[in-house]
């Protein structure tokens, strides 16, 4: 019974989501790209993507994807901020 009751912490959800572009917004801590998932904007740096990753070369947004990601949390202008750990594009 122990090992059906564990969970696989290795699991990853794999969503849908589309880059609108850069962050136009001229701020302090404005910048990095915007992604929208559900309905919902995140933020997400360049630095927050997996090493080698080479969907952004891309020249024209919007870009639709399939991910993963962690939610950071809240950031400049209401803005959720994310760690991508897998890109591809659809």
């Amino acid at each position: 019974l122990f090992t059906l009751s564990q969970c696989n912490s290795t699991d990853e959800t794999v969503v849908d989501g589309i880059i609108t572009g850069p962050d136009p917004t001229l701020c302090a801590c404005c910048g990095g790209y915007l992604i929208v998932i559900d309905q919902v904007t995140y933020r997400f740096y360049q630095e927050d993507l997996p090493e080698d990753n080479t969907v952004l070369d891309q020249n024209s947004f919007p870009l639709q994807v399939r991910l993963s990601f962690e939610n950071i949390g809240s950031t400049c202008l209401n803005f959720n901020q994310i760690a991508i750990e897998s890109l591809e594009l659809r």
